[in-house]
């Protein structure tokens, strides 16, 4: 045959009866005594369906509707072979059969049956290929079932490994049915190419390959998308807490690209209360702005300004903490109440009503700026400057959303508000002992 004849096409029918489906015995190469789809030759200006109609009337005696397309194979084998063949599906619609032509036997088969013909190589390539397509189809839906079933199961032992792996509170995988489907989809057809590509030795064209492709990416996004929605869980679980800013410490030493705290101007966005809570607020004090802040603001404002008594044990304890550091903490507490006073003596009488100092007792383990509905929180950790302490911005939510416990904003105003109902207020009745015990403490250093 000249090569100008290649490439041959042809045209054959899986005929379905119920569950059975037809083959038929070839009688002549290619696959003679194999069991094969009935087909032939396309006729010039003959249409692939009449053709694998007219072709398997003639080889079985059967008459079929010919429907849906499955796909067209290519088979190549230089010099002597190059073979374009359509399949479709088909159903019977009348005849009797019997085998003739280029068929030796002809029947139906089940699926079971089917299945037998492979494992002896009784059967053609393609045969085996509509057969994996088939199982592919059920393995499918059983997983679907299974899916459905095993995924309870599969998220409590997923939960039990995690909290023994990951630290609490981080998800490292979300698992939902969705992507437990289409990640066992996933591994199905990627299988099922691999098998059908092994089988078919490149006889069945590009269509193994596209399934290959179709199931890596189906668990490639499987994969993406629960680590991804993991990230997403973890991070909302922060935000719904009411977190909205982390610092790597509050003096401006902060990482690249973090954006520093600017104490004044949050104190400044104050519209009803503002709430300082600190050891002495010494680092307010030394912003110069931070009195013409004061002086712009108290006239609407409530300032509540919390210090540490300088006369507590709470306060020997810190001052020992802190010697390392080369710290006075009383005479630097009591410096900045001095401060205090002076400044609320230098605003107007209506508005010093609005500026109160209190001293409390407890020990310090974190200090705030609490302005309205928003607070910036940095944690005192004992053996280190204040200055390098981290911070956080924590915002109220319960405007938008009616459950308060686990917002941390909560947590934190509870306890200010803790501490200003224990702390004790300077009002004119013991403002002078206060200053005259301060005036001691900024006149004493420690040796």
């Amino acid at each position: 045959m000249k090569t100008e004849d290649f490439p041959r096409v042809g045209s054959a029918a899986i005929v379905k009866d119920g569950e059975r489906i037809l083959l038929g015995v070839r009688a002549k190469e290619p696959n003679k005594g194999k069991w094969v789809i009935p087909g032939g030759k396309v006729r010039p200006f003959e249409n692939y369906h009449d053709a694998a109609a007219r072709e398997i009337l003639e080889e079985t005696g059967l008459e079929v509707k010919v429907e849906r397309l499955i796909g067209v194979y290519e088979i190549i084998k230089p010099p002597s072979e190059h073979r374009l063949i359509v399949y479709s599906w088909a159903h019977l619609i009348g005849g009797v059969l019997r085998a003739s032509d280029d068929l030796a036997d002809a029947r139906f088969f089940t699926r079971e049956e089917v299945a037998d013909l492979v494992p002896g190589g009784a059967c053609s390539d393609i045969v085996c290929d509509v057969l994996a397509l088939r199982l592919l189809i059920f393995g499918a839906l059983a997983l679907l079932f299974l899916a459905a079933v095993i995924l309870p199961w599969s998220r409590v032992w997923a939960n039990r490994l995690r909290a023994r792996i990951l630290p609490a509170g981080i998800v490292g995988f979300a698992f939902s049915l969705p992507l437990v489907v289409v990640g066992l989809f996933g591994a199905l057809f990627t299988l099922g190419g691999a098998l059908w590509s092994g089988r078919s030795g490149g006889a069945s064209g590009d269509a193994p390959t596209v399934l290959l492709g179709i199931g890596a990416s189906l668990m490639a996004t499987a994969v993406a998308t629960g680590f991804i929605t993991a990230r997403e869980l973890t991070l909302a679980r922060i935000r719904d807490s009411g977190m909205t800013y982390i610092w790597s410490n509050r003096k401006g030493r902060v990482a690249r690209d973090q954006q520093a705290i600017d104490w004044i101007l949050e104190m400044r966005k104050a519209t009803s209360r503002c709430v300082l809570l600190g050891t002495s607020l010494s680092g307010w004090l030394k912003d110069p702005t931070f009195a013409e802040a004061v002086k712009g603001m108290a006239s609407k404002v409530r300032f509540q300004i919390l210090m540490l008594d300088p006369d507590s044990k709470a306060a020997d304890i810190r001052q020992e903490e802190e010697r390392e550091f080369q710290e006075q903490t009383k005479r630097r507490i009591a410096g900045s109440f001095l401060e205090l006073v002076a400044l609320r003596d230098s605003l107007p009488q209506e508005s010093q009503e609005n500026f109160r100092l209190y001293f409390y007792s407890a020990m310090p383990t974190f200090s705030c700026c609490w302005v309205d509905g928003y607070m910036i929180v940095t944690h005192y950790l004992p053996g280190l400057p204040n200055r390098y302490c981290p911070a956080y911005g924590l915002w109220n939510l319960h405007p938008f959303r009616p459950e308060t416990e686990a917002q941390l904003y909560h947590v934190f105003s509870d306890n200010v508000e803790f501490l200003l109902r224990r702390a004790v207020e300077v009002t004119p009745k013991n403002l002078d002992a206060r200053m005259a015990a301060a005036r001691v403490h900024t006149e004493h250093v420690e040796g």
